[in-house]
C-alpha cells in the first residue's frame, strides 16, 4: 500500500537514502535495546522472587526439621514416662465424653488396656464403684471452665482391679486461644494411700483389739464440738463403764 511507495526522488539522492536506511538502523537498535533492557529487568526480578522463595522454602524446611526433631523428641519423653499420659479431644463432656487420642506405654503397664482398646474411646471406662463422684464432678466443672485442674481419685484396671491415682489435667490451645485437647498425667499412689490408711490405723484403732481408741474418740468429739457451735446447738457425751 502507501507505505510500500517509494520516495520520489530519492534514487537520485543517494546520500539522503543513506540518511534515511542509517535511521532506520538506529530506531530498530533503540527499539531493540529498550526491549532488551526491559526484557533484562523482568528477568532480574524474576531471578530475585525465585531467590527469596528459595531461600523461603529453605528456612521452612529448617523449620519444619527443627520442629519434626522437637516432635520426635516429645513423644520419645512422653512414651518413656513412668507416669501415666492420656490425651483427649477436648469434645463435648456429654456422652460419649472426649474420645481419647494417645496413650503412653505405662498407661498400658498400669491399666491393662492395649492402646487399640482405649483409642477413640472415653477416660470414663476407667471409672468404677470406688471412684469419688464429687471429685469427678469437679473435675467436669474445670474442663466446662477451661481450667487446669488436680485430683486424686480411684480408677480401675481392665482386671477390674482398683487403684489410686493423682492426676494433673490441662488444656492445649490453639493459636485462637480454643482448647483442642486436654493432657492428663497420672501418676500411681495406692502404696501412698495404703501408707496413710495405715498410719490412721495405728493412731485410732488399737493395735490388739482394732477398737477405736481415745485418740480417736477425741478427734471425733472436737469435730463434732465444732459442727454444734457453728450450728448454735448442744453436745451431750454418754459413758458407759464396761
Amino acid at each position: 500500500g502507501r507505505l510500500s511507495r517509494p520516495i520520489a526522488g530519492l534514487e537520485q539522492m543517494p546520500g539522503l537514502r543513506w540518511g534515511v536506511i542509517s535511521m532506520n538502523f538506529l530506531f530498530i537498535n533503540a527499539v531493540l535495546t529498550i526491549s532488551c533492557a526491559v526484557l533484562l529487568n523482568r528477568l532480574e526480578q524474576s531471578l530475585q522472587e525465585q531467590h527469596a522463595i528459595a531461600t523461603s522454602l529453605r528456612t521452612g524446611q529448617a523449620e519444619l526439621k527443627a520442629a519434626n526433631a522437637e516432635l520426635r523428641l516429645t513423644g520419645t519423653a512422653l512414651t518413656r514416662l513412668n507416669d501415666m499420659v492420656v490425651i483427649t479431644e477436648a469434645s463435648a463432656l456429654d456422652e460419649p465424653g472426649p474420645r481419647i487420642v494417645f496413650v503412653n506405654e505405662a498407661f498400658v503397664r498400669h491399666t491393662g488396656y492395649a492402646r487399640e482398646d482405649v483409642l477413640g474411646r472415653s477416660p470414663r471406662l476407667l471409672q468404677g464403684p470406688q471412684t469419688s463422684r464429687s471429685e469427678l464432678d469437679r473435675i467436669r466443672l474445670a474442663l466446662i471452665q477451661r481450667q487446669a485442674v488436680h485430683s486424686e481419685l480411684v480408677n480401675y484396671t481392665r482386671a477390674g482391679q482398683p487403684f489410686w491415682v493423682e492426676l494433673d489435667m490441662v488444656p492445649v490451645l490453639d493459636e485462637q486461644g480454643q482448647v483442642t485437647h486436654w493432657v492428663c498425667v497420672q501418676r500411681d499412689i495406692t502404696e501412698r494411700k495404703k501408707a496413710q490408711d495405715d498410719i490412721r490405723q495405728l493412731a485410732y484403732f488399737d493395735a490388739l483389739t482394732g477398737l477405736p481408741n481415745r485418740r480417736l474418740l477425741l478427734d471425733r468429739l472436737a469435730q463434732h464440738i465444732v459442727s454444734a457451735q457453728q450450728a448454735q446447738q448442744s453436745v451431750a457425751v454418754l459413758f458407759l463403764d464396761l
